[in-house]
């Protein structure tokens, strides 16, 4: 049986400041991050 279990893991204060080697940096709003993050939280939990 396939577990359920998701590992997740909150988004860093420090986000903005990840390695972009492939694209232009743009500005990363944490706050935003942390929004989808416990959107993306919540459905998981809403599916099991």
């Amino acid at each position: 049986m396939p577990s359920k279990k998701a590992l997740v893991r909150r988004p860093s204060p420090r986000l903005a400041e990840g390695l972009v080697t492939h694209i232009d940096r743009q500005r990363v709003d944490h706050g935003l991050a942390v929004e989808q993050w416990e959107a993306y939280v919540e459905a998981l939990r809403a599916h099991g």
